[in-house]
């Protein structure tokens, strides 16, 4: 009977399961280097997620843009894997919004981070249109474009302040963990509508 119990708890206990279990406790280095060891698109895109973790919330200012660019090469490689994996898509806009906060909103322009970002929503929206993450994402979107480039609406691209906050408004009560993350990164912005 020992020997059944080793066996079934062996076999439950996965690199990703064990990944996911240690992000979760938030040791995200080691989360991320169990998970990259993973075949899967969901193994690197949990890589992805913890490496993007670490260098938002825990890592010096000077490791950052080294540590996001890890957390988008896990991404890229999951989506290579399987381009319909939709949280490679959102870990992916996430580590373009970081990359493009680092810089000046002309380089930002120039590199295509916002571009690249709206089409990865767009598709994570094609593969899963209730997806609460992709429309708050897409909200957070709208906030940043509106924010870098001082624009109350730009009709090439579509965005406006309004718009995002009916997105962060349609879908906060599917993800509450969404709703609060995106409080503190758009402080009172979610709170009231813009005009």
């Amino acid at each position: 009977a020992l020997t059944l119990a080793a066996w079934m708890f062996g076999a439950a206990a996965t690199p990703y399961n064990d990944a996911a279990r240690l992000y979760e406790g938030g040791e995200y280095l080691k989360a991320a280097s169990l998970a990259a060891k993973g075949d899967t698109a969901s193994s690197l895109a949990l890589a992805a997620r913890a490496s993007l973790a670490h260098a938002i919330y825990v890592s010096a200012p000077s490791q950052r843009p080294t540590e996001v660019q890890r957390g988008a090469a896990f991404a890229s490689k999951a989506l290579t894997l399987d381009p319909g994996h939709v949280e490679a898509r959102l870990q992916l806009v996430i580590a373009l919004y970081q990359q493009a906060r680092a810089a000046s909103p002309i380089s930002a322009f120039f590199q295509g981070y916002a571009d690249e970002a709206l089409s990865h929503l767009d598709a994570a929206l094609r593969l899963e249109p209730e997806n609460p993450w992709a429309h708050s994402a897409l909200g957070g979107w709208h906030f940043e474009v509106v924010r870098r480039t001082h624009a109350c609406q730009d009709p090439v691209r579509g965005q406006s302040n309004g718009g995002a906050h009916r997105l962060f408004q349609s879908h906060h009560s599917e993800a509450p963990k969404c709703r609060a993350a995106i409080q503190l990164r758009a402080g009172a912005a979610i709170q009231r509508p813009h005009h």
